[in-house]
């Protein structure tokens, strides 16, 4: 039997602490019980990222369900939901299995902008940010600051090792990069 999935992610810890995921949910809950009864077979994926990232679990996993053809229908607050880029493909990728993706528009204490340019910061900490693993670096014995990086840490469930953000005060791009005297 298909079940009806909801889809539910915001863009940080903090937005998800605060409630917002929860929320989120709570509303496309009721949505569907609105439209397709009480009794509807409903699963929920939640997640928390940077909609910019096409590495969430939690959009593979929708994705694998789908095309095992175990999805009536996708229930989503906002298309940028799934991803800030490519929701056509994702679109397409659904019309081929012959699965909706029911847009329900709900109020949110943060605004599309907002959330965009939160996405833009976490992309933007994921792509440029340097992060090394404290041992390459004492091997190369280079000097270094400790950022934050915990929500980087967070969201990709890094755990073996410590991982920083580092200055460079040589100007080499790269932290493990030979050093040109």
């Amino acid at each position: 039997m298909k079940e009806t999935y909801i889809y539910a992610r915001v863009s940080s810890a903090k937005q998800k602490h605060d409630g917002n995921l929860d929320r989120q949910v709570d509303r496309l809950v009721a949505h569907c019980h609105r439209e397709f009864g009480k009794n509807v077979p409903l699963q929920i994926i939640r997640e928390y990222g940077s909609g910019i990232n096409p590495h969430r679990k939690g959009l593979w996993r929708l994705l694998r369900v789908i095309q095992e053809e175990r999805v009536a229908r996708v229930i989503i607050a906002y298309k940028d939901r799934l991803t800030q880029f490519g929701f056509p493909f994702l679109e397409a990728i659904c019309r081929i299995y012959n699965v909706p993706i029911l847009e329900v528009k709900v109020n949110s204490s943060a605004t599309l902008e907002d959330q965009l340019v939160t996405d833009m910061m976490s992309f933007d900490c994921d792509l440029f940010g340097e992060v090394v693993p404290v041992w390459a670096l004492k091997a190369r014995g280079d000097s270094y600051e400790r950022g934050n990086t915990n929500e980087l840490i967070v969201n990709y469930g890094i755990s073996n090792f410590e991982y920083i953000r580092i200055q460079l005060h040589d100007g080499n791009q790269n932290p493990l990069a030979p050093k040109c005297d």
